[in-house]
């Protein structure tokens, strides 16, 4: 894959998944297809910066911006133009109207490899997602798009939690813009955050859970501490489930859309 790759991750309404779609999918696709190396990603989001919480992942170089009281449209411009792969994690509400005006402004749309657009499963998420393609598209008409349905429950039918997405915005786009891929909740997601990395790379540790329980029992180890150590081994094993059943057919998709 062409290192040069850049994904911007939009949406203008806030909690539909982004920053979540830009560290455990994007970046670690990313990562992925260019021998592991780290990818940057870029927040832009004056409202709710996040903390670093990926300080021991290989995948991700977390990177804050901000996004007024700068130059925005230079600092975009080094960051499109930066001979690398990256995603740029933008912000809700006003973080969306100055990055889009500043990219628009740059004359710069062009080199983006791909614009995605979470939503979660309601109504206004699937209209202010519907207004975010019109802007897109109207700006650039050849940048490929695809949609995260983020926050999925895996006990319902998608067509059925997403019913929004599917009766509304499937219909009002174009047919070589119906792309989508799945993000299912899942603690995880969370556990891995804690352990500084992303569900990905967590996926391929090792770490033997059962040797360390048997260990602890040997040692009269409370309650507590086995119970916390047999925890960590059943989230490991929803590791790696996560990666095969919702992280490896979304890289599918992605290298369909972006690969070389």
């Amino acid at each position: 894959m062409n290192k040069n790759k850049k994904i911007v991750v939009i949406n203008n309404k806030g909690g539909v998944g982004k920053t979540t779609s830009s560290n455990e999918l994007f970046a670690p696709f990313l990562s992925f297809e260019n021998n592991m190396e780290p990818t940057i990603v870029y927040e832009f989001d004056e409202e709710n910066l996040h903390d670093v919480k990926y300080k021991k992942s290989e995948c991700v170089k977390f990177l804050p911006q901000k996004i007024t009281n700068c130059d925005l449209e230079d600092n975009i411009m080094n960051i499109l133009l930066e001979d690398s792969h990256s995603v740029i994690d933008i912000g809700a509400n006003k973080s969306t109207t100055y990055f889009l005006e500043a990219l628009e402004k740059s004359a710069l749309d062009q080199i983006i490899s791909l614009v995605a657009i979470p939503i979660s499963d309601g109504e206004q998420d699937t209209l202010n997602a519907r207004n975010i393609y019109r802007k897109i598209r109207s700006m650039n008409s050849d940048v490929p798009i695809i949609f995260v349905l983020s926050r999925y429950n895996p006990s319902r039918e998608l067509e059925y939690q997403f019913d929004y997405f599917f009766e509304v915005l499937i219909p009002y786009i174009e047919k070589r813009d119906r792309n989508w891929v799945v993000l299912n909740d899942s603690d995880s997601i969370k556990f891995a955050k804690r352990e500084g990395t992303t569900v990905f790379e967590l996926s391929y540790d090792r770490t033997d859970y059962k040797s360390i329980i048997n260990d602890a029992l040997k040692k009269k180890k409370s309650k507590k501490k086995i119970k916390e150590i047999s925890k960590k081994h059943k989230l490991l094993q929803d590791t790696i489930k996560y990666r095969r059943d919702v992280l490896t057919p979304a890289f599918n998709k992605l290298k369909e859309l972006i690969g070389d």
